[in-house]
């Protein structure tokens, strides 16, 4: 494998697991949903591919939470004044 990674200017430290964490990543910040990149990866739980590549989905919480705002939003606070009597 060295002398293929060497011909294609792979660096040193190159194994075909960093192209896999490589491919993985970049599925998740394209928005990818985790759980299609967990089954292209071949991970039996979930979890597994969470605990590895958690923290480039946490932006999509605030993504979750943009849109549900947008389609649910907070009932508007009521009205101090209640008018005159």
């Amino acid at each position: 494998m060295a002398c293929l990674g060497d011909t294609a200017g792979l660096p040193e430290d190159f194994t075909p697991h960093s192209l896999r964490h490589a491919f993985a990543s970049m599925q998740l910040a394209q928005r990818i949903p985790v759980t299609d990149v967990s089954a292209w990866l071949g991970h039996n739980d979930i979890n597994t591919t969470y605990q590895i590549y958690g923290h480039l989905v946490e932006e999509a919480w605030d993504r979750a939470l943009e849109v549900m705002e947008t389609a649910y939003p907070r009932p508007s606070a009521p009205s101090a004044h209640r008018g005159s009597r």
